[in-house]
């Protein structure tokens, strides 16, 4: 399925990582005033994408911009969910074939 990354007030768009990564990064801009705003990335003490933003600088946001922010996020952990659903899904699946070859010796 495919994400929602343009919203009202925001865009996400995601940044191609040099060094491999097994979560995405994006980045966020304003439309009106094409402003970065940060970034949302996975937090691995916290075990869930957050936004990340820089230090300078003050923002200000209103509610639909917020709204924004945590629909995408929602969307992104959702994601997250479902490939962590699969991947046990494969591992199992693997599991139970090698345990078949090995009582068929």
């Amino acid at each position: 399925m495919k994400m929602k990354t343009k919203y009202k007030y925001l865009e996400f768009n995601e940044i191609k990582m040099v060094k491999e990564r097994r979560t995405k990064v994006f980045e966020i801009c304003n439309h009106a005033t094409d402003c970065f705003l940060g970034y949302i990335e996975w937090d691995k003490g916290w075990r869930q994408y957050v936004w990340i933003t820089p230090c300078s600088g003050e923002y200000k946001m209103s509610k639909g911009c917020l709204i924004d922010m945590a629909d995408f996020i929602q969307q992104l952990m959702a994601e997250w969910l479902q490939n962590q659903k699969d991947n046990a899904r494969t591992a199992v699946k693997i599991a139970k074939s090698v345990s078949l070859y090995e009582n068929k010796k």
